[in-house]
């Protein structure tokens, strides 16, 4: 009997096949040929392809929400809430598409600029526009996630779809529908906060 066939690994055309384990790892497989240079060179430039269109995108995209807040009627004005209206209407037709977008989440900067004295920035409208793509977003402390959740949760709901904001606890839930509650109604939205003591009644 052949001691090494018998572990497993029956010999084909004289090779012998790895055996998964500790030695191969669970499914062994055969490294991919490395190519040539010439070969090398485009894989790296097609996996480069898609980062780089999306940074152009994210930055027509940013540029589109600024150019939409210097078309916008004065804030407070009737004709700001008209214009209001006609942006969820075009998001809500439309979906959300960087077009239909641009005006809505410009509408959410020139609120918080107003009621909450903030600016957006770049960086902040970006992540909002990644998570609207149903995407994961990472920022690091102190470069505005309250934010940046805040325009993307009022840009969705501009377009009718009903949103949900979860953080680390009820304190901090209470605390941003307090603070960010005028911002959301002068986009004509409504909050509530709810709890981990909410009745079911009260989360309907």
């Amino acid at each position: 009997m052949n001691p090494r066939a018998h572990a497993g690994s029956p010999p084909l055309d004289g090779l012998l096949l790895p055996v998964p384990g500790a030695l191969q790892g669970r499914y062994p497989q055969r490294p991919l040929a490395s190519g040539d240079a010439v070969d090398r060179m485009l894989r790296r430039m097609t996996a480069a392809l898609p980062e780089a269109f999306g940074r152009r995108r994210r930055a027509r995209f940013v540029a589109a929400v600024r150019h939409a807040r210097t078309q916008a009627p004065p804030f407070g004005c009737a004709a700001f809430d008209t214009w209001i209206r006609t942006v969820r209407a075009g998001v809500g037709r439309d979906g959300l598409t960087d077009d239909a977008l641009a005006p809505a989440m410009a509408a959410a900067t020139i609120a918080c600029h107003h009621v909450l004295g903030l600016d957006p920035f770049d960086t902040q409208i970006i992540t909002a526009r990644v998570m609207l793509d149903a995407r994961l977003a990472e920022m690091a402390t102190g470069e505005g996630k309250t934010v940046a959740a805040l325009l993307a949760a009022a840009s969705a709901a501009m377009a009718g779809i009903p949103v949900h904001l979860m953080t680390a606890n009820d304190y901090l839930a209470a605390r941003d529908v307090a603070e960010l509650a005028p911002v959301y109604a002068a986009l004509g939205l409504r909050v509530a906060c709810l709890d981990t003591d909410a009745s079911p009644q009260a989360r309907r």
